[in-house]
């Protein structure tokens, strides 16, 4: 009896490991990628790798696919908007291995800048300042289009109109356009900057020391 027991429990002990998987080894082949961008893949891939310890199999079979679609997202955020990744799956003595391919392709340029002005800032008396405001704007047509410099583009843009006169200015538009297969970018956005704000005397009100 004691040896059924014992058997009983090997097997199920057996069936635990089967059932419960471990963290897959990845090897990525970046396709020439530069560093910022295989950067973005590990950390995204990373994260996904994490997850598959407490999974099951059926469940890391859909981390599989999240793997793959973080590496797509990842190569997006860095200009690749037409890369071809293939994610294979093979076994070693330390368990399942991931070998992530990477063919980039094209990296997206910027094509076309809009920007655009409403409010008081677009009257004539404001003219010199929206033309700074065009100068100053980072990317321009034949630049890389790399999300985090596009955001940062957004920031500065908003930051140079409103910290003097239009204190109230806002972004009403903004929109990237991709086009894939042409591996280039048009963007646009709008500022409204509404009335122009006028500081009066500064009065301080408290208690006398």
């Amino acid at each position: 009896m004691l040896q059924r027991v014992v058997w009983l429990i090997a097997l199920l002990g057996m069936s635990t490991a089967t059932c419960a998987a471990t963290r897959p080894e990845v090897v990525i082949d970046p396709g020439g990628v530069p560093p910022a961008a295989l950067a973005a893949i590990n950390g995204a891939v990373d994260a996904i790798t994490r997850l598959a310890e407490d999974q099951d199999g059926g469940e890391v079979e859909r981390l599989r696919r999240r793997a793959h679609d973080a590496t797509v997202s990842a190569l997006e955020t860095q200009g690749y908007f037409s890369p071809v990744v293939t994610l294979e799956v093979g076994q070693d003595y330390m368990g399942e291995t991931w070998d992530i391919i990477i063919e980039p392709g094209a990296r997206t340029d910027v094509r076309d800048v809009d920007l655009r002005f409403t409010g008081q800032i677009a009257t004539p008396d404001f003219e010199d300042r929206v033309n700074q405001a065009r100068a100053a704007w980072p990317l321009q047509a034949g630049d890389l289009f790399i999300n985090s410099e596009w955001s940062s583009a957004k920031t500065t843009l908003l930051d140079e109109i409103n910290t003097r006169d239009f204190y109230f200015a806002r972004i009403t538009h903004s929109q990237a356009t991709i086009d894939a297969g042409a591996a280039q970018a048009d963007l646009a956005v709008e500022i409204d900057s509404g009335p122009r704000v006028r500081m009066g005397p500064l009065k301080v009100l408290g208690l006398r020391r």
